[in-house]
């Protein structure tokens, strides 16, 4: 009897604190909890891609590419695609940012998806809702809705994120300051 109970109890903790896993970790039947960034939105579904890999993810709410998100759920597979049913979604603030070169981030920009980042720069090119960040002859498209002015150097701290719309790697900026 003492056997049944604690399996039933360890069954109940794995689905109400699943453990922390990666989109290519995960297969029909877990509950995890993944961290990454959102790729593509719809109406009721995001594209969550982390260092590994993709997945989709079922979730009320509206939620912005680029935002780095925490998602709690169940994982299913439909035609050799991985959801996950969320029952929590919760969007990540990051207090501290690791300084990087943007060298650093050129060489390995998978590496830091979803993580957030603090680069220094000049600013090459604008445009309404975003700019380019220069650096010893590397650059990176940052979101921001109000761009600081082209040739000024600036600090931006934000999260790294990969569009698949343009194939390439961008930064979601959480705050931009100038350098003196």
């Amino acid at each position: 009897m003492a056997i049944v109970e604690v399996s039933l109890l360890y069954g109940y903790s794995l689905y109400k604190f699943p453990p922390e896993m990666s989109c290519s970790e995960v297969s029909d039947g877990d509950s995890a909890i993944l961290r990454g960034v959102i790729e593509v939105t719809g109406r009721r579904s995001f594209v969550l891609r982390d260092p590994s890999g993709t997945i989709v993810v079922l979730s009320e709410g509206t939620f912005e590419r680029g935002a780095p998100v925490v998602v709690r759920g169940r994982v299913f597979e439909r035609s050799g695609t991985k959801f996950l049913n969320a029952e929590k979604t919760t969007l990540l603030k990051q207090n501290e940012f690791q300084p990087l070169s943007l060298r650093t981030l050129a060489e390995s920009p998978w590496e830091y998806c979803g993580s957030g980042v603090e680069i220094c720069g000049g600013v090459s090119r604008t445009s309404s809702n975003w700019f380019y960040l220069e650096s010893g002859g590397f650059e990176i498209l940052v979101l921001l809705s109000d761009p600081p002015v082209t040739g000024t150097q600036v600090r931006v701290s934000g999260f790294v994120f990969y569009d698949s719309n343009n194939m390439r790697y961008k930064m979601r900026a959480q705050d931009v300051g100038l350098v003196a």
